[in-house]
Formats: structure tokens, C-alpha cells, sequence
């Protein structure tokens, strides 16, 4: 991972747990929002697992992402890659 951060210093590695037990490894910009990763996620998933009747909700920690939220500011544990959740919700219930 320090051979990662050393050739792309303005990058933050992510890892990714998606809903089916996948994980997704991505290489965000350092001013990358919870919202450009959950796009990008979303495009590399396969989107017939997700419809319009489903959201997706990204978790780092116990805590969830909100759109706004910058990649830079999760990445407190530098060797290691950010770590995040993403759970698939009902929104009918």
C-alpha cells in the first residue's frame, strides 16, 4: 500500500464492501466527495441488482457518509486504505 501512495500522492486508496460480498478497490482523487464514490461504485457494480426502488447507503465505521462528506477527510489511518460500506435499503419498506 506505501508503493500505492508513494506513485499517486494526490490519490487516497479505497476499498469498498458491497452489498453481494464484493469488493470494489479504487484509486479516488484526494478532493473526491462520498458522492463521486458512490457514482463511481455504482457504474463498476452491476446495475441489475440495483432498481429505482433501492437506495445505497455508505457507511465508514459506524458512521454513515452523507454526499457532502470528502474522501481526504476518512483517510485518518494512512498505511492502510479507506474502508467503507455500502448497504442496498428499500425505500418502499
Amino acid at each position: 500500500m506505501s508503493r500505492i501512495r508513494e506513485k499517486y500522492p494526490r490519490h487516497i486508496p479505497c476499498l469498498v464492501h458491497m452489498p453481494d460480498d464484493t469488493k470494489l478497490k479504487l484509486l479516488l482523487p484526494a478532493d473526491a466527495t462520498a458522492s463521486f464514490l458512490m457514482q463511481s461504485a455504482r457504474s463498476k457494480w452491476c446495475t441489475g441488482s440495483v432498481g429505482a426502488h433501492d437506495a445505497l447507503l455508505l457507511f465508514c465505521g459506524n458512521r454513515i457518509c452523507m454526499g457532502t462528506t470528502r474522501i481526504a477527510s476518512l483517510d485518518i489511518n494512512k498505511p492502510e486504505p479507506v474502508t467503507l460500506v455500502m448497504k442496498k435499503e428499500s425505500t418502499f419498506g
